[in-house]
């Protein structure tokens, strides 16, 4: 078996999904396993191998809304980049299909936009977000199946691996009611496992340890090989994952910088365009389960203009300073 991850992403043509929470760390530790592609150095401890192309296709918004991929663009670890919605062509056929009535399949769309971005064979592709915009309802056993089949043969043919994201759903509060396993926690979980080779969880500080905690797991269900549970902790100051070792709750370590960390969880509801603060604290308040209070939170965005992560347009109004605009 060839690899591009030793024991988690096999090469030559698979579709590899990575699911979590909103704010889970997924675009992340995308960029982690970029950087690691590009040189070919281990990923959290196992062995890689560089595709001939990295590419990434941003399925659901365009490129300055997920500062982590304008920051691989920049440092120069993508070799190939479309943003669907800034793609007129691709737009204008979703209209004329809508409007015949027909509409097109996941799988239709998938291969659309594939087809522009031209990928060689041996081509690693980031799709970002995968499930809920290329196989369709994912409640729909039948729905899904068809279009990952239909996917899997196109991606088996061009010897394209894909690896693809899907949200995560909320975790209930009874214990009892929650899965064993992270990977049944994405959504349409059962859908999926079928056509997927490898199947990947990025479970939340809250949902591994739970609050005050700076751990999270990766764990990773790959079809030809034993399942893989990693220990990942945030390097807030570099904006990367470090492996740690696996442990028990009462070992785990804690949040040592939690202001800082709080700020880069605030950094990351905070738009490139001019937007007033109340906004802003709308969008976390409504994402986050303890959040701090509106006088709080202004305090941690004047930290932010400090350190040039954002800049005030006028009183009031804050928007993020883009890397593009200031490069």
């Amino acid at each position: 078996m060839i690899w591009h991850v030793d024991g988690l992403i096999p090469a030559h043509g698979s579709i590899n999904l990575l699911g979590g929470n909103t704010h889970s760390g997924k675009s992340t530790l995308l960029y982690d396993l970029v950087r690691s592609l590009r040189y070919s150095v281990p990923f959290f401890g196992r062995d890689t191998r560089a595709p001939k192309e990295i590419a990434v296709l941003l399925a659901d918004r365009p490129a300055e809304d997920n500062p982590m991929w304008v920051r691989a663009l920049n440092e120069g670890l993508i070799d190939n980049f479309l943003s669907a919605i800034e793609d007129r062509d691709y737009i204008e056929t979703i209209e004329i299909t809508s409007k015949t009535g027909k509409g097109m399949e996941g799988w239709e769309k998938f291969k659309k936009l594939v087809d522009k971005m031209e990928c060689p064979e041996e081509s690693v592709l980031i799709v970002d977000v995968f499930t809920s915009k290329f196989l369709g309802n994912l409640m729909s056993i039948v729905e899904v199946g068809e279009n990952m089949d239909s996917i899997n043969a196109y991606c088996h043919k061009r010897k394209i691996t894909v690896i693809g994201t899907g949200y995560g759903v909320k975790p209930t509060q009874d214990k009892k009611q929650r899965y064993t396993r992270y990977i049944d926690r994405m959504i349409g979980a059962s859908s999926l496992r079928g056509g997927a080779s490898s199947v990947m969880y990025l479970a939340t500080v809250e949902e591994a340890y739970g609050d005050g905690y700076n751990c999270q797991v990766l764990e990773a269900v790959p079809r030809n090989g034993p399942p893989v549970r990693i220990g990942l902790q945030l390097d807030s100051k570099q904006r990367t994952f470090i492996e740690v070792p696996l442990v028990k709750r009462e070992d785990a370590p804690k949040v040592k910088e939690p202001a800082e960390l709080r700020c880069y969880n605030i950094l990351l509801e905070v738009p490139v365009i001019a937007t007033s603060g109340k906004e802003i604290y709308a969008a976390y308040e409504a994402k986050v389960e303890k959040p701090v209070t509106f006088s709080r939170f202004r305090d941690y965005l004047s930290q932010l203009v400090k350190i040039g992560e954002i800049e005030i347009v006028e009183r009031g109004v804050y928007r993020r300073v883009d890397p593009v605009r200031t490069n």
